[in-house]
């Protein structure tokens, strides 16, 4: 039985491409916050580049330089403002021609188009499995420290661009499994596992990625 709930955790997950999925209870190693989060999974690294990229340039200079003045209280000139703007967007551009890194994530489930859902990162110690998606909702359970702000303005303006574009919505959360465990569940195309659900199917990934 255990085995079937298993394998029915990645047959789901591969078909959950381009569907609204759900981590519930997360905890954040990097602020201690707890969320819940729902992810639209599925989402290749080209379409979010290209739809970042087209979002930057459709992007108003000035209307960014006002959002800088009422986020931060700063008046960045709004020539210095597109040029930000054109740097990031020249960055994702870069991204898109720049060879393949390493791979150091084995994917357990994937979409039609490739997209990662479901991975295991390469020997890493810890039990834990990656889900990727992108960010469709947030909702806070308990706030954690805060990020501290951009110092200079072109980090400033980069920010901004980025977070208001579907690479700023890219998500890869590590959900921890065990007596470690850092989320209560996840519900992918309507079935909830528990981390105890998933514990088996990692240690059982590793096992077979260091045959």
């Amino acid at each position: 039985m255990l085995i079937k709930k298993k394998l029915s955790i990645l047959d789901i997950a591969k078909k959950s491409g381009g569907q609204y999925n759900s981590v519930n209870g997360y905890t954040s190693q990097r602020s201690g916050s707890i969320a819940n989060y729902l992810l639209r999974l599925g989402v290749s690294k080209n379409h979010r580049l290209e739809n970042s990229i087209a979002f930057a340039d459709r992007l108003d200079p000035q209307a960014v330089a006002d959002a800088m003045s009422v986020q931060y209280n700063v008046a960045i000139p709004v020539a210095d403002v597109q040029r930000y703007i054109t740097e990031q967007a020249d960055s994702w551009r870069a991204s898109q021609k720049a060879p393949q890194k390493p791979r150091i994530f084995t994917a357990l489930a994937t979409a039609k188009n490739g997209a990662p859902i479901l991975s295991i990162k390469d020997n890493d110690p810890i039990d834990a499995i990656y889900i990727v998606g992108q960010l469709e909702h947030y909702k806070n359970i308990k706030k954690g420290t805060p990020k501290k702000d951009p110092v200079s303005d072109s980090a400033k303006v980069k920010a901004y661009v980025r977070n208001k574009s579907e690479s700023g919505k890219y998500t890869q959360l590590k959900l921890k499994i065990g007596e470690d465990a850092n989320f209560t569940n996840i519900c992918i195309n309507g079935k909830v596992y528990t981390p105890a659900d998933v514990y088996s199917l990692v240690i059982q990934a590793r096992k077979a990625v260091s045959q």
